[in-house]
């Protein structure tokens, strides 16, 4: 069977007298050729992958002036002050949309995205108004007139949530 197959191949082909060792750098080729063009195949479908992946757009955060808020703020927004695909005016104008009420009446020495990052963080890292107000807010907890699973929750969370804080 095998020399039927062959025979069809010879003439098929027209391939006249082929040797071994010929035969196994041709296939070589072959199999060389085929895993490139695979990896290429592979490498072009994951950057089309890539770049047909649309994530949503994720919103700036928000920074009213609230000592409270400050260290959430400030851990989302160093992902645009690690950024280095920004200039300093682009971090500047997210940074300015991102302030809102007291926050955004700060003044800095100068109006660049350093002065502003140096302004709100004279003000609003200050440990101790930030224990001040994280001890008030666990003092201030209002009495549970009811012993309503939802009240119990909601002054466990506040107290975790400034517990942690601290």
């Amino acid at each position: 069977m095998n020399r039927k197959i062959d025979d069809l191949k010879n003439q098929h082909y027209g391939i006249k007298d082929i040797s071994e060792s010929e035969l196994e750098v041709i296939e070589a080729d072959i199999q060389s050729i085929s895993v490139h063009n695979h990896e290429n195949a592979i490498s072009q479908a994951n950057s089309k992958l890539k770049l047909e992946i649309k994530l949503l757009e994720i919103p700036l955060p928000v920074f009213r002036g609230r000592y409270d808020e400050w260290p959430r703020f400030k851990s989302q927004f160093d992902n645009i002050t690690n950024n280095n695909d920004l200039n300093e005016s682009q971090k500047l104008y997210y940074l300015k949309a991102s302030l809102q009420g007291d926050a955004k009446l700060l003044e800095a020495v100068d109006d660049s995205f350093e002065s502003f990052i140096t302004a709100l963080k004279t003000r609003f890292e200050n440990k101790r108004l930030l224990t001040e107000t994280h001890i008030n807010t666990i003092l201030e907890i209002e009495k549970l007139t009811s012993e309503s699973a939802r009240d119990i929750r909601s002054l466990a969370d506040i107290l975790n949530k400034n517990i942690r804080a601290l």
